[in-house]
Formats: structure tokens, sequence, C-alpha cells
């Protein structure tokens, strides 16, 4: 198992662009030194946009910003605004119109995985179940159906 000696550190999540010595952690709690970690490019690290600590990792600068950065109850706040929530990315997605999700079928986006999923079924997969016992037309949604009832009144 290697590890970073411990006066050579800040933290074990924490990554600056130094060398680094590391080594063999031994059973007995002994560390032998082994050589110099060469640190990562800059673009093979993942930034903290809050306080610029870098880490090797986005798994564990995701975990940092937790910890660090939450406010009470797990909660983040909003870069654009006072907002504060679990899922702030999601939020400030309202803020950058960002839509990561785009369906396979239309190329239609979204900013919530949820609502492109919901899109899909309701649109390209869900069977038409609603049918009008007047002329057999059948319908996905049910509002649908009724608009359609009601123009057979007019």
């Amino acid at each position: 198992m290697q590890a970073m000696l411990p006066d050579l550190t800040v933290s074990p999540y924490t990554h600056t662009f130094q060398r680094r010595h590391i080594g063999i952690l031994s059973p007995d709690g002994n560390v032998h030194l082994t050589g110099i970690k060469q640190e990562p490019a800059a673009e093979d690290v993942f930034a903290c946009s809050v306080c610029n600590t870098v880490f090797i990792t986005e798994e564990i600068l995701n975990e940092h910003q937790r910890r660090a950065h939450a406010h009470p109850g797990g909660r983040h706040q909003c870069r654009f605004c006072p907002y504060y929530a679990r899922n702030v990315k999601r939020h400030e997605r309202t803020h950058t119109g960002e839509k990561p999700y785009v369906c396979k079928v239309c190329s239609k986006r979204f900013t919530q995985k949820w609502d492109l999923q919901r899109h899909v079924a309701r649109v390209h997969e869900d069977p038409k179940n609603h049918q009008c016992n007047l002329c057999g037309c059948r319908f996905k949604l049910k509002h649908q159906l009724w608009d359609h009832v009601i123009s057979h009144a007019k």
C-alpha cells in the first residue's frame, strides 16, 4: 500500500502542484521511501470552484465540496443567487440554460434527467390507452381524451 508521508501533505484529499515523496506503509506503521511522485498535468485534475483546492478525481472533489462547503443540513448555495439545495447543480441550470439531457428520438433537450425520462415515456413509448367510447379514437393522455369527447358535443 502506497502512502504520502504525513508531514509532506496537507490532507489525504488535497493535491497541489508540487513534488511529493511517496513510500510503502508497512504493517508496523513505518513508511519506506520509494521515490518522488510526479503530480498530474493541470488538465487531469479537478479544482474546487469555492476555494480552488485541486483534486485528482471528480469523486474526491465532490466529497470535499460536500464536507467543506455544504450549508448545514447538507445543502449547497447556488453560485448565482442565495438559493440552497442538496443538488444545487440542477437549480443552477435555471440560470445557465444548460440542458445536458437529450432525447435520442427527437433531439429535444432537458435540464433534468427525470424530465427527459418522462418525455420519452409520454411522447415516444406510452401506448394509447385512453379510448373514446363514441368513435374509438385512442389517446396517450386522459386529458386529450376529455378534450376529444367535448368536441363530439359541439
